[in-house]
């Protein structure tokens, strides 16, 4: 692999931040269509020679344990994503020794996750759909999608945008911040299952090569949390190789899996 951009262990930005940073160097009139604030998104995170870097990258960083309530936990977190192909790697360590990987792969063909004591299972479908939808799929997926957007009505005492796209029967509707023109939130909505709701959550980015890119992702289904990451380390512009995206010997390589009678 190739990593022609980089950028090191830096603390991410808050939205006002960011925004101290933006409108400096630009203006901060209101937009009134869905054509032009797509537009003014694009050129925020650098314009549409950026998209390519963008939505090619890998990350590293840490997953948090969402089931840890007492004590904050946290497992070693790969994120590998090139277009609409992903491959996430999460290592279990316990005292300094790697005894478990879990890898989860999503390709043009299928979707799957892949641990040593776990074996092959597979992953719901809904999850590889929603992929385009999010962060930095999404930079995409709109312009390509030919769907018309739709500029939703200013909520009182809110400065943010929302952009809604209807796409069959999923509704999609992305929150703007309304002074930097970084995307905040993913909501995708089911009009044949009121029970189906997930939301993605974006924060704390980073400046890299005059770009933004968020490094703190949240997920939630319905009113539960199903995954926090945060990445520290962004590589952007990734080049894959071919057959990257699956379970290869070097994802679970250093791994000293121990049975529970071993243990």
């Amino acid at each position: 692999m190739r990593y022609p951009r980089r950028v090191g262990l830096v603390k991410g930005l808050s939205f006002p931040a960011i925004a101290a940073v933006i409108l400096a160097v630009s203006c901060s009139s209101r937009v009134d269509n869905p054509d032009a604030l797509f537009a003014r998104m694009v050129k925020a995170y650098g314009g549409k020679d950026k998209i390519g870097e963008l939505t090619s990258f890998t990350g590293r960083g840490f997953m948090k344990k969402i089931s840890s309530v007492q004590v904050a936990e946290s497992y070693p977190f790969d994120i590998y994503q090139d277009g609409q192909l992903i491959k996430n790697r999460i290592v279990n360590v316990e005292g300094g020794r790697m005894i478990d990987v879990r890898i989860l792969v999503i390709d043009k063909n299928e979707s799957y996750q892949y641990s040593i004591s776990g074996g092959l299972t597979g992953i719901n479908r809904w999850e590889k759909g929603l992929i385009k939808y999010r962060f930095p799929g999404m930079l995409e997926w709109i312009p390509g999608s030919g769907l018309k957007g739709e500029l939703l009505e200013d909520r009182s005492g809110e400065t943010d945008y929302r952009l809604k796209y209807e796409n069959g029967d999923e509704i999609v509707t992305y929150t703007i911040d309304g002074k930097t023109f970084l995307l905040k939130g993913t909501e995708v909505r089911n009009r044949e299952d009121s029970m189906f709701v997930t939301l993605d959550l974006y924060g704390d980015y980073l400046r890299m090569d005059d770009t933004w890119f968020p490094s703190r992702f949240s997920g939630f289904f319905g009113d539960r949390q199903y995954y926090e990451y945060f990445l520290t380390r962004i590589d952007l512009g990734t080049e894959f190789p071919e057959g990257f995206f699956a379970v290869l010997p070097e994802d679970t390589a250093g791994v000293q899996y121990y049975t529970p009678t071993q243990q």
